[in-house]
């Protein structure tokens, strides 16, 4: 396993577990959170996360905003890999 797919499992969990009731509060019941890719920077401390976002129960316009995901990302992040700068791709799934 290298180091894309540990933390990428890292934070799912994280995210998916841990801060399950934040998660499913805004996206709905059911929902989670899939990290499709990291890219972490050569050159500087930095990485770019690719995330989907499966909505829930609640399934509108009003809850497909990325700044809850954001939240729990950079949470996870200062648990994980502190320091880092993040940037977030997200997509979205039903």
């Amino acid at each position: 396993m290298d180091n894309r797919e540990f933390y990428s499992k890292l934070i799912e969990r994280y995210i998916n577990v841990a801060r399950k009731s934040s998660l499913e509060e805004f996206y709905g019941k059911g929902s989670e959170v899939k990290i499709t890719n990291l890219n972490f920077g050569v050159t500087s401390k930095s990485v770019v996360v690719s995330m989907t976002i499966k909505l829930g129960e609640i399934i509108n316009e009003q809850v497909m905003e990325k700044d809850m995901a954001e939240l729990l990302l950079i949470q996870s992040f200062k648990f994980f890999l502190r320091g880092t700068e993040i940037t977030t791709v997200v997509n979205w799934d039903i």
